[in-house]
């Protein structure tokens, strides 16, 4: 896929708003620099473009996401970049940006946010060195402030980090970004939202690193990265990943950091959840406070008059070396004769450990969870060989969602040679575990009976079981649709209007499908009373998240003033947002509108504009009047070569209007050109258009090859096939006038 941003100066929300630069790009967004124009504000805005999947065309700003083998899982994540603006835009706090604005546009998505004009911590530190133990603890307090609102809310960050930090140049103020990982819990602490692993190392706590590890609400693993965080800030350096902290104590501090402070990262930083601050505000009560001058640890040792000396990082060193619980004085040289006197144990307990952790790191990585992991961070990454072996190997292990991915790795020929029955295979193992992707994926293979024999029954059967899940809306719309329309299953519209609510509204913001079948219900009165003000809702819904059948069935009401008042403003900007998307009914819509001024705007060069669109597509009509424009002039500068492309692509599909409209051009320029050799071969492809035409029983084609051959125009005279063409008029007698002209060149022909 190529990597194509915005352009400077490229508008969106219909002049809202305008690019200026780039500020960066991600794995899975661009951020720009843009102008509110109205407010003339400067603004960030970020677009949903995952630089490896999507793509956007040479000469427009239309995003395609992904292709059709991954544009499911691309939805997803366009999902959950819609979902991180939403988490923000609840949140408001003086330490967390702020979100304008949501919509979506040109096939992706978009949140409008604050913009700061500064560096993130880790540019400062690049760019400084490590900070002085005031200033990163000040930093350090100012994004615990807002983590205890994040945390008030019920929401986990699960990504605070250097990066992830801004620091606004005018005044110093300290912003927490990026909620991409984020989870939302509810009043019992229990998960209500999710999104795939995603891992900082160095920042991120062991519990990240299992799939189950954040099933439930813990402020505790906000600490830790809020504790690696600091630590980054007075050493310049990234902590180590949270598993070498079983068997290697956190060391690399300056001299000059504080035994307090070091004792605040570790807490914070220690391996069992449990043992870490349970608040944000436990947190902070160990840390300095600010303005105290920091003390230089060196190398001094623990005393009761000296407390701090007794630094958490080397606490276990210090116990060897304590006084005697009763007795009044430290042992002179108490750690060296310890250590000599016990060097057998000791170096037999240290092997110990050491063979204990290589044997738990063994275990882990050989875990079929650990194993699938890794394999989905390759496929991501797109490294479909390694995650193909991996997801194998982990599937071959029996771990369903292994055995999903493989199924979806076979289906769609990554990393491994396509076989649609090996995929079966694998999906219906996964399946027989309650993998609802899985059982969504055989159920559209039954109904459709793709490589399987058509069996709705099954397929009914199938999405049952999938649309079990709770918020898996796929699935509960396709047993909607089985309801809908009696497959599989007795028609019932009250179950279908039941599953595709489930699918609707189950899971934020819910299944734009769904959402548009409800609005069609509503507005067709299927299985409910008719309801304008439900269906527009419904529509609306859907049309919000981009779904482009609803963005024109919006346009059209306001169109139509079907409950609402008639507005032609809304009318144009609803089915341009569809158009934008490629959805082609939209398309002819807006060109049509433009060419015929049928909604107050005249405009002939949209019109050409939106049916090349629609035309590029494949659309027949959008082809014909396409050519006709280019044929006459109308709108652009005339042009028969192209005219001749266009009619020639939508009659070659077997449309007889094109085929018609084709021949006439040959026909008529035949008959005017001075270059006779150039009639003699226009006219024979004049009379093939209009045979093609007429044999569909295009009255007008009939017509015309029943003059040609009357009077051998462009090809022999031959009576008796003009008598044949002008019968055919005169049997289907649709059009009087010309019925009538050819009975009247019968019995021109009968009387020769």
């Amino acid at each position: 896929m190529t990597h194509q941003q915005l352009q400077p100066g490229a508008l969106l929300q219909a002049g809202k708003y305008r690019i200026e630069k780039i500020l960066g790009q991600g794995g899975f967004g661009i951020t720009y620099l843009a102008t509110q124009e109205l407010l003339n504000r400067r603004v960030a805005i970020k677009e949903f473009f995952m630089r490896d999947f999507c793509s956007r065309g040479q000469d427009t700003a239309t995003v395609t996401l992904g292709t059709d083998a991954n544009r499911e899982q691309m939805e997803r994540y366009r999902a959950k970049f819609l979902k991180e603006a939403k988490v923000i835009a609840q949140l408001d706090h003086p330490n967390i940006i702020r979100i304008y604005d949501i919509f979506e546009e040109n096939g992706t998505a978009y949140y409008v946010m604050e913009y700061i004009e500064g560096e993130s911590l880790s540019q400062l530190v690049k760019r400084r060195g490590a900070l002085p133990e005031q200033e990163a603890v000040a930093c350090i307090r100012s994004v615990a402030e807002a983590l205890k609102h994040v945390h008030s809310l019920g929401i986990n960050h699960l990504d605070v980090k250097p990066g992830n930090i801004m620091v606004r140049r005018k005044d110093g103020r300290v912003f927490l970004l990026d909620f991409g990982l984020s989870k939302q819990y509810d009043a019992e602490g229990n998960q209500t939202s999710s999104t795939p692993l995603g891992i900082s190392h160095g920042y991120a706590p062991i519990e990240q690193y299992t799939p189950d590890g954040m099933k439930e609400f813990s402020p505790q693993t906000d600490i830790y990265a809020l504790g690696a965080t600091l630590y980054y800030l007075v050493t310049g350096n990234t902590p180590p990943p949270a598993g070498e902290l079983f068997t290697h104590k956190l060391e690399g501090f300056p001299p000059t950091v504080s035994s307090a402070l070091r004792r605040a990262i570790g807490r914070a930083m220690r391996q069992q959840r449990e043992d870490r601050p349970a608040t944000v505000e436990k947190f902070e009560a160990l840390l300095p406070a600010q303005g105290q001058p920091k003390k230089k640890s060196g190398n001094r040792r623990p005393s009761k008059d000296n407390p701090e000396a007794d630094d958490e990082t080397t606490r276990l060193h210090h116990e060897a070396d304590e006084t005697p619980e009763g007795k009044g004085t430290p042992r002179r040289n108490g750690f060296k004769r310890f250590f000599q006197s016990n060097r057998k144990k000791i170096a037999l307990i240290g092997a110990g450990v050491i063979a204990l952790a290589i044997v738990c790191g063994v275990i882990y990585t050989s875990q079929p969870s650990y194993i699938y992991k890794q394999a989905l961070k390759a496929y991501e990454a797109g490294n479909y060989d390694t995650a193909f072996k991996k997801f194998r190997q982990a599937a071959e292990k029996g771990y369903a969602n292994s055995q999903y991915w493989l199924g979806e790795m076979y289906a769609n020929g990554e990393g491994t040679a396509r076989n649609d029955t090996t995929a079966i295979e694998w999906y219906t193992r996964a399946a027989e575990q309650g993998v609802p992707g899985a059982q969504n994926n055989l159920g559209e293979m039954y109904e459709s009976g793709y490589i399987v024999p058509k069996d709705d029954a099954k397929a009914f059967e199938l999405y049952t079981q999938a649309a079990a899940t709770y918020g898996y809306g796929k699935a509960q719309y396709n047993l909607g649709e089985m309801y809908y329309h009696g497959r599989g299953v007795p028609k019932n519209y009250e179950e279908a209007l039941k599953q595709y609510r489930r699918a609707a509204q189950e899971l934020y913001p819910g299944y734009a499908p769904a959402q548009f079948r409800l609005g069609e219900m509503y507005y067709y009165s299927r299985g409910v009373p008719q309801d304008y003000a439900k269906a527009l809702e419904w529509y609306t819904q859907a049309a919000e998240q981009g779904y482009a059948p609803a963005q024109c069935k919006v346009g059209e009401m306001y169109l139509n003033g079907d409950g609402v008042t008639k507005d032609l403003t809304k009318v144009m900007i609803w089915f341009t947002k569809a158009a934008e998307q490629g959805y082609v009914i939209a398309q002819k819509s807006l060109a049509a509108a433009y060419q015929y001024n049928w909604w107050g705007v005249k405009d002939l060069a949209q019109a050409e504009k939106w049916y090349t669109k629609a035309a590029e597509q494949g659309d027949v009509e959008a082809q014909i009047e396409l050519g006709e424009m280019y044929h006459y002039g109308t709108g652009v500068p005339k042009d028969l070569a192209k005219a001749e492309e266009w009619y020639t692509k939508a009659a070659e599909t077997g449309d007889a209007e094109a085929q018609y409209r084709l021949a006439q051009m040959y026909y008529y320029g035949a008959g005017e050109t001075d270059d006779r050799a150039k009639a003699q071969e226009w006219y024979p492809k004049a009379e093939k258009w209009f045979t093609k035409a007429a044999e569909q029983g295009h009255v007008y084609a009939q017509y015309t090859l029943g003059y040609m051959y009357q009077d051998g125009v462009g090809v022999p005279r031959d009576h008796a096939k003009a008598k044949e063409w002008y019968t055919k008029v005169t049997e289907q007698d649709i059009v009087p006038d010309y019925a009538r002209h050819a009975k009247a060149r019968l019995e021109e022909l009968e009387n020769h």
